[in-house]
């Protein structure tokens, strides 16, 4: 396990032109996650942290799910969805 990491947020979600941000940071041990609201029209920031345990950091972020990019969207699932393949 690493002793010493550098520190630096990494954007996961930036919404409403950047009034909604969540942010991510690798410490120790796991993460720091942290979502920060802000609007200056109406004088309001927000901003919120959390630790999440992940000790060797194997959360990977993935792309959110867009229906646009795929041609053809399983509309129903059956139990046989879910078996293994057979050799």
């Amino acid at each position: 396990m690493r002793k010493k990491i550098e520190w630096e947020w990494e954007l996961l979600d930036n919404y409403n032109e950047g009034r909604v941000q969540t942010l991510r940071a690798k410490v120790i041990g796991g993460w720091l996650v942290k979502s920060v609201t802000q609007d200056l029209k109406i004088k309001v920031l927000s901003e919120s942290m959390v630790f999440i345990p992940d000790r060797d950091h194997e959360w990977m972020v993935i792309e959110p799910f867009d229906p646009s990019k795929t041609s053809e969207v399983k509309k129903t699932v059956n139990p046989n969805d879910f078996e293994a393949p057979k050799a």
